[in-house]
């Protein structure tokens, strides 16, 4: 009897191992076509690449760096003028004879700086942005593919502390 359970269970174990291996072997002709559909979309994808309206798209960079520029020019006028600012009211704080009334003018023009900076850079920042989304829906209207051959080109990596 215990040969014969023996006997058994070998069998039974060979059996579970065989069905392990038809279900890796199954597993395997899955994933198998599954890159077979792969490559046959990878093959349609160049075709979509080539049907980019290449001027299309540079007329979509052009107007994005257009407006990212003349974001910057603004920025830049801007900082200019809360320096100019900035300078004239510490001239004028370190003009008063009172240490208490000098302080809290300090104060005040230094945390006013402050805020109109940051203000100014969060507006770039949005116009900014807002170029970029206005580009990326320009850019699908120009059919094709575009991301994948703008390589390099990113919203993001810059970063702004003035």
């Amino acid at each position: 009897m215990f040969v014969f359970a023996l006997l058994v269970s070998t069998v039974a174990y060979a059996e579970r191992g065989t069905r392990e291996e038809r279900e890796l072997r199954s597993e395997k002709v899955e994933k198998a076509e599954k890159l077979k559909d792969r490559l046959k979309n990878a093959s349609s994808t160049r075709e979509t690449l080539k049907n980019v309206d290449t001027s299309c798209v540079a007329s979509a960079v052009a107007e994005r760096e257009d407006s990212i520029v003349d974001a910057w020019s603004t920025l830049d006028t801007e900082v200019v003028k809360i320096l100019e600012n900035r300078k004239s009211s510490l001239v004028s704080a370190w003009a008063l004879s009172d240490a208490k009334e000098r302080k809290a003018a300090l104060k005040e023009v230094w945390s006013t700086s402050k805020k109109d900076r940051k203000e100014a850079v969060a507006e770039y920042k949005k116009v900014k942005k807002d170029a970029w989304v206005e580009f990326k829906q320009a850019a699908r209207a120009c059919g094709g593919s575009v991301g994948s051959e703008a390589v390099g080109e990113s919203e993001t990596g810059e970063k702004l502390e003035i």
